[in-house]
């Protein structure tokens, strides 16, 4: 009888160590391809689905054809979002092996007619992670608190030029659970007049392709 990994060994010359343990791992039960995963781009806060406090809330402002918003206010201006983990999320443990990735960013620009370039800005992250049957949400087990720093870098007056900040990691999540999320901006920390404008607040995160599981039979 012919072992399936026969002949493997002259097709894996450059194919990563993770990719060569998994062909090698797989059989007629648990296909190569169930443990395959791919990064995810999904927006987390934007203008159409952000919702906050009555008279607390950033202004929705469009921008050519961008519906944004403006935090013009920072002292009392909160966009908030309620979403659900996805399911295909990559765990930690997992028996494949699979590294998790998860990372939250944000899209922004100016909204004043104004030489903005140099101008610094603050976002502050604010996440909960409940699971919507026996959490507590005023305390939870699982927060956190992200510090967003960027810089406004066009020196045109009437351009708005979008800027993204870099990856922040967030490694407490799990899949299926929910997430509660609010973004201010920190206006001691900011020098762009008149408040900054979010155009879009995204997480990216390692999912597998072909399931929603995070661990898989030995």
């Amino acid at each position: 009888m012919v072992d399936r990994t026969d002949g493997l060994a002259q097709n894996l010359t450059g194919m990563p160590a993770e990719y060569v343990a998994r062909l090698l791992a797989s059989d007629a039960k648990t296909d190569v391809l169930e443990r395959t995963t791919a990064i995810h781009h999904k927006p987390t806060l934007t203008a159409d689905v952000s919702v906050s406090a009555p008279g607390l809330g950033p202004q929705p402002l469009a921008i050519g054809n961008v519906i944004t918003l403006h935090y013009d206010t920072p002292a009392t201006d909160e966009g908030y979002r309620i979403m659900k983990i996805p399911y295909n999320l990559v765990s930690a443990g997992n028996v494949a092996a699979i590294e998790p990735s998860v990372t939250f960013h944000i899209h922004w620009t100016k909204g004043v007619n104004s030489d903005e370039s140099g101008a610094t800005v603050r976002w502050v992250f604010e996440y909960t992670m409940f699971d919507g049957k026996d959490d507590e949400i005023t305390s939870p087990t699982v927060s956190g608190l992200i510090n967003m720093d960027d810089v406004y870098d066009d020196a045109g007056t009437t351009t708005r030029v979008v800027y993204r900040t870099a990856d922040f990691p967030v490694t407490d999540l799990v899949a299926g659970n929910y997430l509660g999320v609010k973004i201010t901006n920190d206006a001691g920390n900011s020098t762009i007049l008149g408040g900054p404008v979010l155009v879009s607040a995204d997480m990216l995160w390692k999912g597998w392709i072909n399931t929603n599981a995070s661990t898989f039979d030995p």
